[in-house]
């Protein structure tokens, strides 16, 4: 479910001035004339050509964080363009459709549009009315949609609903947060009763909800976008800890300068000045990364879910930044005071039976009920502080049995039980049989 807009248009164009036979445009044509389009805008920092997905010919633009990229797919002589536009909102579809009038104008092409049964459409009409007003009523009509789908699912005992954000988001709440938290979205959770009002057939009740709800309601570049890139990288991407290095450094600058023009270009703004002045002042402090405080705003402030190697997850404090390392085998997330250490391979022809000693299946110690291991804490003299290491195995077939080892080096002794929760949260998640 969701809008967007897919086209196709001829690759084969014009006439050559030498030859006066016409030439077919190349990748690198339509990729310079979509630099020219977004040059001077503030989504060129944001700019990239990555490969397909499914890699066929052509590439994916992105420039908005809130979206996917939109693909160009290369088959014979056209060139087919898809957007989904649903989870940034109206402003980004506009600026979608401006960029294919700019291709079109620039490289003389013809984009097909047809109706809303044709297989090449504007989903949201943009394309062929031009009307902003209309284009946000469409908009919210799809949240409001989506929220009463969440509502359906309510009353069968779901929650939590993940609404336009990434596949791989993995924050971890408990229960009670999961009792109060109806939908998580870029910029930030949703409760019951904004779902409720959402979902609403009053216009008025309905857009002032998706006005919050996507990241790029209002048309062009005004405080309210500015304003959002700011809100969403606190939600989303900010860790809340002291930079480690100098690009972390710019890139909290980088979201305080977003709020700095949101707040010139539109004095009347609702910004979330705390949130604003802690960011400062994390971002002027020399002091090591240490584990984050609670706040009103960031995912990264609470436990999220992140994979180590193999098919195994563990799930730490989402403040901690993952470090490089030339070992592929092993994954490193640490802050100065909290670091974890994690592996996992496979062990071939085993049987509970047949494990030498200290390799035994261990004891039922971790949240995924079938794994099996041990956990050990220590202490270590360098640096000085305090270990655990979780060993965690996966049931035996009789041949095989994937194993992943977990260690947690913590300053100070009071961070003992959240070792141990990182600790006991080791999972093997495999992927699903079809």
């Amino acid at each position: 479910m969701g809008l967007g807009l897919y086209t196709k248009a001829s690759l084969i164009v014009g006439k050559q001035i030498l030859t006066g036979r016409p030439r077919t445009l190349s990748a690198d044509d339509l990729q310079k004339a979509c630099s020219d389009f977004l040059a001077g805008t503030p989504l060129d920092e944001f700019k990239s050509f990555d490969e397909l997905w499914d890699g066929k010919p052509g590439f994916s633009l992105g420039f908005h964080p809130a979206e996917e990229g939109i693909d160009f797919h290369f088959e014979g002589p056209d060139v087919f363009v898809a957007a989904k536009t649903s989870s940034a909102g109206p402003g980004y579809h506009a600026f979608a459709v401006s960029l294919l009038d700019h291709l079109q104008k620039t490289l003389q092409i013809t984009w097909q549009f047809g109706g809303e049964n044709d297989e090449f459409q504007d989903e949201a009409g943009y394309w062929q009315d031009r009307d902003a007003a209309r284009l946000q009523d469409t908009f919210a009509n799809f949240m409001a949609q989506l929220f009463r789908m969440c509502l359906e699912k309510r009353t069968e005992g779901a929650s939590a609903f993940r609404l336009g954000m990434p596949v791989d988001f993995g924050v971890v709440l408990t229960e009670q947060e999961l009792r109060t938290i109806g939908a998580f979205t870029q910029l930030g959770p949703f409760g019951w009763t904004e779902i409720e009002r959402g979902a609403s057939t009053k216009p008025k009740e309905r857009d002032a909800i998706a006005a919050r709800y996507f990241p790029w309601w209002e048309q062009g570049f005004g405080g309210d976008f500015h304003a959002k890139l700011g809100l969403l990288d606190m939600w989303m991407h900010q860790a809340w800890t002291t930079p480690s290095d100098e690009r972390e450094r710019r890139h909290m600058q980088r979201a305080l300068g977003w709020f700095a023009t949101a707040r010139k270009l539109d004095p009347t703004l609702a910004l979330p000045d705390i949130a604003i002045a802690e960011l400062g002042r994390l971002a002027r402090s020399t002091e090591q990364p240490v584990l984050s405080q609670p706040g009103l705003i960031g995912y990264r402030r609470q436990m999220m879910s992140l994979p180590l190697t193999g098919h195994w997850r563990v799930t730490v404090p989402g403040c901690l930044s993952e470090i490089p390392t030339e070992d592929t085998g092993k994954v490193i997330y640490a802050v100065s005071n909290f670091q974890v250490f994690g592996s996992s391979y496979r062990l071939s022809a085993v049987s509970d039976e047949k494990l030498p000693s200290g390799e035994a299946a261990g004891e039922p110690l971790f949240a995924q009920a079938d794994l099996r291991g041990t956990i050990d804490a220590g202490t270590t003299d360098e640096p000085q502080g305090f270990t655990m290491t979780a060993v965690a195995n996966t049931p035996t077939d009789g041949k095989t049995r994937e194993r992943a080892t977990v260690t947690i080096w913590y300053m100070d002794e009071t961070l003992k039980p959240l070792a141990t929760q990182v600790a006991r949260s080791l999972t093997y998640d495999p992927p699903r049989q079809a």
